[in-house]
């Protein structure tokens, strides 16, 4: 049995006379091509998720997410040599697990950069840096 995947195709042109080609499969962007020909590939699972991005010179960020679809982390492998470690280049992310709210997000060094809290309703109440500043 065959499948088809439809693919479609936009083009946007810019007063300056760039242009910028979008190529979309099965409704996800899959290629932005620029008016040289450099194009940007991404990549997604069998949930329509995010998981990779790769520029023209193969240069790559991948997403990783939890058992329930929530961004975890993501690999930074832009500068990438053979043999580097991608933990030196991971971004974690906390979730809280009743409402499922982003409550903080942690650089690569296990330095907090973002913490957030909610109110009642669900609603950002308050978000500090990693210096505490609101």
């Amino acid at each position: 049995m065959n499948t088809v995947i439809p693919i479609h195709q936009a083009q946007l042109n810019e007063p300056a006379g760039n242009q910028i080609g979008l190529s979309y499969v099965a409704g996800n962007l899959a290629m932005i091509t620029d008016t040289v020909g450099r194009a940007v590939a991404l990549s997604y699972d069998g949930a329509n998720r995010l998981t990779q991005i790769q520029d023209p010179i193969g240069r790559r960020v991948i997403y990783g997410y939890d058992a329930i679809g929530r961004l975890v982390t993501v690999v930074d492998k832009i500068g990438n040599a053979l043999g580097q470690d991608p933990n030196l280049h991971t971004w974690r992310y906390g979730y809280d697990g009743s409402t499922r709210h982003l409550t903080s997000v942690v650089d690569p060094d296990g330095r907090v950069s973002v913490r957030n809290t909610y109110d009642a309703q669900g609603r950002l109440a308050a978000q500090r840096d990693g210096l505490d500043a609101t």
